[in-house]
């Protein structure tokens, strides 16, 4: 059997429920561990059983914590898996911690970026340093980075080995699903339409890109910013519903709330546009290769990785760049059609099937 955990159904359902169809299909007893959500009773199936357990993702509540960890371990105790998958940084350190205790064959995580426990200095950065170490410094487990500053960021700092560490870029994207159904004609009619499809925080850049389109409309007023993506209260760098409601009372802006249909929204607009921070790496713009779209994101770790000459690099946290970038798309349309074959040539490469593929080898 395996045991995929993760702090929310949604998620692990959206992203990865490929990966725990094809595991189920090989024979495996698979569960599903993570908070009830509208999205649980999906990941049900055959061979597949979901248990809930809740965890508490905003800040750091050691007896809660301590409640996760203790059912945790009752969890695996009781199931005795023969590997155990975790995702997002509770899991991955009270998990590996939980199945280290129970001896569990074979212990996966998957390190889907930095997050902000580690990007922001301070005490709460300190003890997630101190979490991975003690958790993750073993030969005994196999650590999954997405992009290679991040493993190197881990093997640096001594929070794991470098045997067990392994690049994988992802989660995949379903080639079949998200294609595109636009003709080419449709680049140079109308305004152009960029999608900004993400949890809404700051450290996706939302606050310089929504002053970006607000500068830029001063002068052009050809385009819609459109914002798919609902606030993360679990998270400190979420913004707040009222904020979103009111900027988009500006003409070119429009916050639309969320959507499970996230092929349709990226087939509807003509750019993604994603000035991060810093990402594991961006599943929307995996997506939004996928359908062909050009891309502008920031110059940083899990976003650069795909851009090439498909789209454009902006300066992380500079509006001005924001500004300069969206401004080259508006005047330049004529660019469009080939940055869009060559996304959907790069996101070959990001085939859920060829991800999959490299994850069982993992759990031989």
């Amino acid at each position: 059997s395996i045991c995929y955990v993760y702090n929310t159904s949604q998620y692990l359902y959206l992203h990865r429920f490929d990966l725990i169809k094809k595991m189920s299909k090989s024979g495996f007893t698979i569960y599903a561990i993570a908070p009830k959500d509208d999205y649980s009773d999906k990941i049900r199936g055959k061979n597949i059983n979901f248990i809930e357990l809740d965890i508490e993702r905003k800040g750091y509540n050691i007896f809660n914590d301590m409640k996760y960890f203790y059912k945790l371990l009752k969890i695996y105790f009781n199931l005795k898996p023969s590997i155990v998958h975790h995702f997002t940084i509770k899991p991955i350190i009270y998990g590996t911690i939980c199945a280290r205790i129970i001896k569990v064959p074979k212990i996966i995580n998957s390190i889907n970026g930095l997050g902000y426990s580690l990007v922001n200095k301070g005490f709460k950065s300190f003890l997630a340093r101190l979490g991975y170490k003690y958790s993750l410094y073993t030969r005994k487990v196999v650590n999954i980075f997405q992009n290679k500053d991040d493993l190197n960021y881990f093997v640096s700092n001594r929070m794991c080995y470098e045997k067990s560490a392994h690049l994988i870029q992802g989660c995949g994207v379903n080639l079949n699903r998200f294609r595109s159904t636009n003709k080419d004609d449709d680049w140079f009619n109308g305004d152009i339409k960029f999608l900004f499809l993400s949890r809404m925080l700051r450290d996706k850049g939302l606050i310089e890109l929504v002053e970006a389109a607000k500068s830029l409309f001063i002068d052009n007023d050809k385009f819609e910013l459109l914002l798919f993506g609902l606030p993360d209260e679990g998270n400190p760098e979420s913004v707040t519903s009222s904020w979103l409601k009111k900027i988009s009372e500006h003409p070119a802006i429009n916050w639309v709330g969320y959507t499970d249909k996230s092929h349709k929204e990226i087939d509807r607009c003509h750019v993604m546009i994603l000035p991060s921070y810093r990402e594991g790496l961006s599943q929307s713009l995996l997506e939004g290769l996928a359908m062909g779209k050009p891309i502008i994101t920031s110059n940083v770790p899990g976003c650069r990785e795909l851009i090439y000459k498909n789209g454009y690099l902006v300066t992380p946290k500079d509006k001005n760049s924001i500004i300069q970038s969206m401004k080259e798309i508006l005047e330049n349309r004529e660019i469009l059609p080939s940055m869009s074959r060559n996304s959907k040539k790069m996101s070959k490469r990001f085939d859920v099937n060829k991800i999959n593929y490299q994850l069982k080898k993992l759990y031989d």
